[in-house]
């Protein structure tokens, strides 16, 4: 009996664990898409700038353009790694709207289980065993609380 409603946690666990890895899959599969399309903008922006240098700037010239270059690299540089941090931090509150444990969740949830498991056990240890009677059918046992 006790063995069955651990069986059930765990099993509604695990269920509720491969969900969210289901919905963590999706949702990680859309922000690399996005980060994707950032860094390729990035890098045809890149290269955008890089043609217009040969062609358009003089040696002088070109000087303050690969100056302004590098300035707007670091910075899109900088705007992809704020992007991927919205897109984490907008990722952590979907799951949480959707009602799907993190991780630190799941495995308190686990720990609790398993000490229930082991108390369960613990008092199962300590219960008499049921005696036959004169008709070979086993005695009730008197458990907690006049629960039998």
């Amino acid at each position: 009996m006790h063995s069955e409603s651990a069986s059930a946690i765990n099993q509604f666990v695990d269920e509720s664990l491969e969900t969210a890895e289901a919905r963590f899959r999706t949702l990680e599969k859309d922000a690399k898409k996005v980060l994707k399309d950032v860094k390729s903008r990035r890098r045809a922006g890149e290269a955008r700038v890089e043609k217009l240098l040969g062609t358009l700037a003089p040696a002088r010239l070109s000087k303050r353009f690969r100056k302004a270059e590098r300035q707007w690299s670091k910075a899109l540089g900088q705007l992809v790694d704020e992007l991927a941090q919205v897109l984490a931090s907008i990722q952590s509150r979907l799951l949480g709207t959707l009602g799907v444990a993190s991780s630190s969740e799941l495995q308190d949830l686990a720990e609790q289980v398993e000490k229930l498991s082991r108390k369960v056990e613990r008092f199962a240890r300590t219960q008499p065993k049921a005696s036959a009677t004169a008709n070979g059918q086993p005695s009730k046992v008197k458990l907690v609380n006049g629960l039998s």
